[in-house]
């Protein structure tokens, strides 16, 4: 089951223009008890990577950054040490729509308005750490084991949860050299087709629940409820001599995949970045049938 994550001992990154200032953002996430550390939005980028090493998993870059600058830093400093853990946050100085599609271009994870509630801000904070733990454990679990099945050609595979998709994520990277990018692609496509297949979680409804802080509450609730029950994510998975595919599989009503292709995916979107995600793990990742079936391929390691 899922549980909810408690600001206490989060500690975020806020990216401001004067740090000797403090910032306006520094109270709002005080009050719910984070911890914060402000840095010129023109640091240096080693100073980055050691802060990102002291578990920040998340930067909110505040309203006194000015789009230019915002943008810079998104491009050139987020860009540049994430490796699909580490999220963006943007907070604008004006209700500016435009603005709030710009920056989810340039990949802000999410845009905060000022006036959204604090309470939205806590949430959506607490998320996308939570989405980063998610991850550390991944990769923790990956460095701790010894694969069991280096040789294993093909297989089926059924879950319901995502701490089934985080085990057959981490088993199935394993026969791989480089197991990291597999164990996180896999984990991003099948909890999607948890969430939105078995569960039939909307896109705009998932948002609106991450901002309400009770996306897990819903979804261990639709886990115990009847009509979801029976309902499973299948994978299949074959290793060719050169390519090795993952099918995965998913009963729900599916989507406009269309969007979410390589040239044409909205990136305006603050949700679905999952499959972007997937799409740098494998060489090709195609959407099928309604939306509710995904072929990824990856290349083998030459022997």
């Amino acid at each position: 089951m899922y549980g909810p994550m408690q600001p206490s001992g989060i500690k975020v990154l806020i990216v401001t223009a004067q740090p000797e200032l403090g910032s306006p953002s520094e109270h709002t996430l005080a009050q719910f008890g984070f911890q914060t550390v402000c840095i010129n939005v023109r640091a240096d980028s080693d100073v980055l990577t050691q802060l990102k090493g002291d578990c920040v998993p998340v930067f909110l870059i505040d309203q006194t950054v000015d789009q230019q600058d915002c943008e810079w830093f998104l491009s050139n400093r987020i860009a540049h040490i994430q490796d699909g853990d580490l999220k963006a946050l943007v907070q604008l100085a004006t209700a500016d729509t435009v603005l709030e599609q710009q920056m989810l271009a340039k990949g802000a994870a999410h845009v905060f308005f000022p006036d959204t509630q604090a309470s939205v801000i806590q949430s959506v904070t607490c998320f996308f750490a939570q989405e980063h733990a998610s991850i550390l454990r991944l990769k923790a679990d990956i460095e701790q084991r010894s694969s069991a099945i280096g040789h294993i050609r093909s297989g089926e595979f059924q879950i319901r949860t995502r701490t089934e998709a985080q085990k057959l994520a981490t088993m199935l990277s394993m026969t791989f050299t480089n197991p990291t990018p597999i164990a996180l692609g896999l984990l991003e496509l099948l909890v999607n087709a948890v969430e939105h297949g078995c569960l039939e979680i909307g896109h705009d409804e998932k948002g609106q629940l991450i901002e309400t802080g009770i996306l897990n509450t819903e979804i261990n609730s639709r886990l115990k409820d009847k009509k979801y029950a029976d309902r499973f994510v299948s994978l299949r998975f074959e290793r060719g001599e050169k390519q090795s595919q993952f099918t995965i599989t998913d009963p729900g009503p599916g989507f406009d995949f269309q969007s979410y292709s390589v040239d044409g995916h909205d990136l305006c979107k603050k949700h679905g970045r999952g499959i972007m995600m997937a799409y740098g793990c494998f060489c090709n990742v195609t959407y099928s049938g309604r939306g509710n079936v995904v072929l990824a391929v990856y290349d083998n390691e030459p022997k």
